[in-house]
């Protein structure tokens, strides 16, 4: 067992530069915590001894080898340290060791710690702010409490320390009740304070309410302290603990006690909450009540849509695997006060027959159904809140199909995040709920067979899902009207030139006007991009049909002054849903592949966003309100995802002027962004509720640029405006800086200056000016010549190299193991493509294999951040025509290993090429930490391919099979 250079548990010290005292948060326990063999199965339990001299000798005594290791640490620090002859048991013993009368007086600079936090308070509360460490946090994580009176002066200030105690926590360590609160013993060897012989003395004339007698222990004699003593104790507290569920597995701990020591910083009146630390639902929770009780109350009544609620109440808090917490301390800490606020908000008069004169009574159902439900179900095994969520579904599947269904606001079964897929039978669910429903199936990575688990219908959808370990590959494409012919030719080309469909290689698309409808065509309908050119041919041809005689010409022209348009909202679309088909009426929300999204313009002033997802972050809408009502809100963007696709490619291409608008006031996307390639980065972070970082690659397409720059050239008025002095150089300004806005290169040189070469690249062509009109379809054949001629080949290069490297993405396959002062890091290099279309690249760029490089530069300097690691290299694996598959999934599996001296150090995996190019691969670098927490590796445990388990983003994860 590991006796690290810094032993100590927690320590505070005091900060003279900011004059405060300071509690430090160590990695101590995650140290012990990932030297245990089964962390994820283990229940430790821990002894805190409290003392100096006579505690000392009597660890001397109970554990002479931890004594060797020279246990204790800094005199005023708190120490950690673990049982060697009991980490293999299923309760390890931790011990930790204090002196409460002593306080560290400085801090040293090469201790290893996660954040210090700042404790208000000035330096003669250093004795108050012991006490609260002691009470407040580390009672919370100890089951027998040793206090060695004759270090303290006798029974009586023994005594006295107890209970200053109790009052620092105000008799209330946590939110947990008395029954798993530590035991107190005291141990002395003064025989004259006879008024202490019964422990119950103790509690009901020194520590206050007679609750606590069965906390609070007394032993006169130091030789009682012995190893059968403290088993009795122990296992007096296992039994407690276990009855209300409060034995937390060793993999927990860490994050449970960071948790608890950012709460006693940040909190001093309110007492800390396991269940709270554990999930915490947000105000996003609450969104989704009130989508749910409003969509169901109508059709299916208050109480069958109240128990819907306490049995998905069930089913989100008790994941498998997860830690059964009592359920009414479930429905307390974290769900009453957003069921009773969401039932104030639908129901808000109190005269319903069933909300009688207490408007929180009917909130009370679901702690009911959930009570009841838990009753019928725990202890079976396996997901059986699951079983318990879908046996209640199916009792009430008859009144349920009287629901419209076709919604997108709420995941019909959690209720409690936003769907992002829709099954066949119209039902939606969310990312979570398809991994924890679903059949993986072969071949493809978090590829996905899910039946309806709502309903009857046998049929089954196939959904595939981005690994939450790998990151985002981004298309953005610029507005430009007829112009926008030019990016279908650039992708041919770049397709042509990589020997596979594009699409494979995309996880988000977002377009403006021409180029959302672009968007729409290859990504929602899945087209080729020959197909996709024969569209926009034919689109552009039958909406920009131009009269032939004069007479035609001058008629249009006058219609266009008289009806404010070219072209009429029914024109328009007829041209669209002759366009996209069968396609036109499918709803964009049904499109589970790429996360896609168009840009518009509301009332000609306000951004929108018509997207095909939800994100993390709830939408602004209101599924009671209709669709324009929807639109008048006060966020900055507004997003929208109940169109269709044929009126998405309406809105977004909808130009001023020359087509008519529509009742919602929805117009042409290029109003604010004709480059959305600045909206990626937002759009990411709602995605995936990380930042930038999960970027991969973004490829931006232009639709033409001028020879120079447009604000270089003169305006068409300039020189008029500039003969009225003040006044014509003011609406001279105002002019440029609209065509500014107006211009997608100045979005194109803001992302230069923020984001790497390896991750942007910008395709577009140059144009003789005048740019043509937006819809002058006969400069198509010109623009199609002028891509055929322009040299791409090294962005074409470089994007082929970074399709490549992207598709592959790493997993830890267990947690890391700390090992003679480094972690051993044991995981699999997987591919999230087929390997026909990794060798179609790696044929392009004239490569047989791949060697997958592990590299620890010495800075993190922006040449080498994203890209090219310097340092040295270690080969950690290969990718050739032999591919390691896993024999029962039919899946890339490459394992790889290697040592990180602490999880939170930044290592880049690349992937090289055997004619010398490198590239980093999916999402890195990253720290080891993140992948821990993004795969909730401390939470679960390694199962086989058959079945599914916690850890998908934040909460289930993938079964992974051995190889």
């Amino acid at each position: 067992m590991d006796q690290g250079r810094n032993q100590n548990w927690t320590q505070v010290f005091f900060d003279k530069q900011r004059s405060k005292w300071c509690l430090a948060q160590l990695q101590r326990l995650r140290t012990l915590v990932d030297s245990l063999s089964r962390p994820g199965d283990q229940r430790p339990q821990t002894v805190l001894f409290c003392g100096d001299q006579k505690r000392n000798e009597a660890l001397s005594s109970l554990f002479p080898t931890i004594w060797e290791a020279r246990i204790g640490g800094d005199a005023g620090g708190i120490s950690i340290h673990a049982d060697a002859q009991t980490v293999e048991a299923n309760a390890p013993l931790f011990l930790a060791v204090s002196n409460p009368m002593k306080i560290s007086s400085g801090f040293s600079e090469d201790v290893d710690f996660e954040s210090v936090i700042w404790h208000q308070g000035g330096e003669n509360e250093w004795m108050g702010l012991n006490d609260a460490i002691h009470s407040r946090l580390l009672f919370l994580f100890t089951d027998v409490v040793c206090v060695f009176a004759d270090d303290l002066g006798g029974i009586k200030p023994a005594v006295d320390l107890v209970e200053r105690w109790w009052a620092a926590c105000d008799g209330r360590p946590s939110q947990h009740p008395e029954g798993v609160w530590p035991t107190v013993i005291i141990f002395a060897t003064d025989h004259n304070e006879d008024r202490f012989s019964q422990p119950h003395e103790v509690v009901d004339k020194r520590a206050g309410p007679s609750s606590r007698q069965q906390t609070l222990a007394l032993i006169k004699t130091a030789e009682q302290c012995s190893s059968k003593t403290l088993q009795s104790f122990l296992e007096e507290a296992w039994d407690r603990r276990a009855r209300r569920g409060n034995l937390f597995p060793a993999s927990q701990l860490p994050d449970l006690f960071q948790a608890a020591t950012k709460h006693l910083a940040g909190t001093r009146d309110i007492p800390f909450s396991f269940t709270i630390s554990s999930y915490n639902p947000t105000k996003a929770y609450l969104h989704s009540l009130i989508a749910w009780l409003k969509l169901s109350v109508p059709h299916l009544g208050e109480h069958v849509a109240l128990d819907m609620v306490g049995s998905a109440i069930l089913f989100e808090a008790y994941p498998p695997e997860g830690h059964v917490y009592h359920p009414m301390d479930v429905w307390e800490g974290r769900y009453q006060r957003y069921v009773v606020e969401a039932c104030d908000r639908v129901f808000p008069t109190p005269d319903q027959d069933v909300r009688k004169s207490d408007p929180s009574r009917i909130s009370e159902r679901p702690a009911v159904k959930l009570l009841t439900l838990f009753a019928e179900e725990f202890g079976k095994g396996g997901d059986w809140s699951l079983r318990a969520r879908i046996a209640h579904l199916r009792e009430v599947s008859g009144p349920l199909t009287r629901l419209d269904f076709r919604q997108n606001f709420v995941c019909l079964l959690c209720l409690a995040s936003p769907p992002e897929n829709v099954l066949k039978c119209a039902h939606s669910l969310c990312d979570q709920c398809v991994v924890r429903t679903g059949q993986p199936l072969p071949y493809h990575e978090y590829l996905f067979r899910v039946q309806c688990p709502l309903c009857t219908d046998m049929s089954t959808t196939k959904i595939s899902l981005r690994p939450p370990t790998a990151g985002i590959r981004a298309w953005s494409m610029d507005g430009g009207g007829i112009r926008g012919y030019s990016q279908l030719c650039i992708f041919r080309r770049l397709e042509n030139d990589c020997g596979c469909p594009l699409v494979n290689f995309v996880d988000f698309g977002i377009g403006t006007s021409a180029g959302g409808i672009n968007i729409l065509a290859m990504l929602a309908c899945r087209w080729d991009l020959n197909d996709c050119l024969n569209l926009f041919t034919r689109f552009a041809n039958q909406m920009f049909r131009k009269p032939k005689s004069a007479i035609g010409r001058a008629y249009a022209r006058f219609n266009q002054i008289i009806k404010g348009c070219l072209y009429t909202r029914a024109q328009v679309n007829n041209v669209i849903n002759q366009a996209f088909g069968k396609h036109s009426s499918r709803s964009m929300f049904d499109c589970s592949s790429a996360k896609i999204a168009v840009t518009s313009c509301y009332d000609f002033t306000k951004p929108a966003l018509l997207t095909s997802y939800n994100g993390v972050k709830p939408q602004n809408k209101d599924p009671r309100l209709n669709q324009s009502e929807r639109l008048d809100c006060d966020e900055e963007v507004l997003r929208i995802t109940s169109y269709k696709i044929g009126d998405a490619a309406n809105r977004t291409s909808s130009i001023p002027l020359i087509m008519q608008g529509f009742e919602d006031r929805l117009a042409d996307g290029g109003l604010w962004a004709q480059n959305p390639s600045g909206l990626v980065i937002p759009e990411i972070e709602r995605i995936t509720g990380e930042d930038s970082s999960m970027l991969d690659l973004l490829i931006s397409v232009g639709t033409g640029r001028a020879s120079s720059d447009v604000t270089d050239q003169e305006f068409p008025l300039q020189s008029i405006l500039e003969r009225f002095g003040i006044l014509g150089s003011v609406a001279t300004f105002l002019l440029r800086k609209t065509f500014e806005h107006l211009d997608p290169e100045s979005v194109h040189k803001q992302l230069l200056d923020c984001l790497s070469p390896s991750i942007y690249y910008r395709l577009n062509v140059e144009l003789t000016p005048p740019l043509p009109r937006l819809d002058d379809v006969s400069a198509m054949t010109a623009i199609h010549a002028k891509v055929d001629h322009t040299d791409f080949s090294q962005p074409f290069r470089d994007i082929r190299l970074a399709l490549l490297s992207s598709s592959f993405f790493f997993e830890l396959e267990e947690m890391p193991k700390f090992k003679n002062g480094s972690y051993f890091c044991k995981g699999t290099i997987r591919r999230r493509v087929s390997a026909k279309n990794v060798k179609a690249l790696l044929k392009s760029l004239h490569c047989e294999n791949i060697n997958f490089l592990l590299s620890r530069p010495q800075s993190e300097q922006s040449g080498s951040y994203l890209n090219d690691a310097s340092g040295c290299h270690d080969v950690v694996g290969k990718y050739d025509a032999t591919e390691k598959y896993c024999y029962m999934c039919r899946k890339f599996h490459l394992p790889v290993s290697f040592s990180v001296n602490t999880l939170g150090e930044r290592v880049w995996l690349s992937a090289q090429l055997s004619n010398g190019m490198r590239r980093r691969i999916s999402n890195f670098p990253r720290p080891m930490n993140w992948f821990v927490a993004r795969q909730n590796l401390r939470n679960s445990k390694k199962l086989s391919c058959s079945g599914l388990d916690p850890g998908f983003k934040t909460k289930y994860k993938l079964r992974r099979c051995k190889v």
